[in-house]
């Protein structure tokens, strides 16, 4: 076997390496968006809201918690759509 068959052979086989790894990273990223869009239509159009009885069974740390925290008639969402932007560092500069 020559140097360059070996050369060819390699280079196929990082190239069907590669294209594998992107088809598999496209294939992971829709299957990310296609559950992201099943939770977002789980999520009701009127959601109930926060009433202090919902906690009124509650301890006392926990009801406290509860009314302070989340105002009365706060809808009572179940899905959130969060989207982030900046940086994160772990160095100490």
């Amino acid at each position: 076997m020559s140097v360059r068959k070996v050369f060819i052979s390699i280079a196929l086989v990082l190239i069907v390496g590669l294209f594998s790894l992107y088809g598999g990273r496209h294939l992971d990223h829709r299957q990310d968006l296609d559950e992201m869009n099943r939770l977002i239509a789980t999520q009701l159009v009127s959601p109930s809201v926060f009433s202090t009885t919902m906690v009124q069974d509650l301890p006392e740390a926990a009801r406290r918690f509860f009314t302070y925290a989340i105002i009365e008639g706060t809808p009572l969402y179940s899905v959130a759509d969060i989207a982030m932007e900046g940086q994160f560092s772990l160095s100490t500069k």
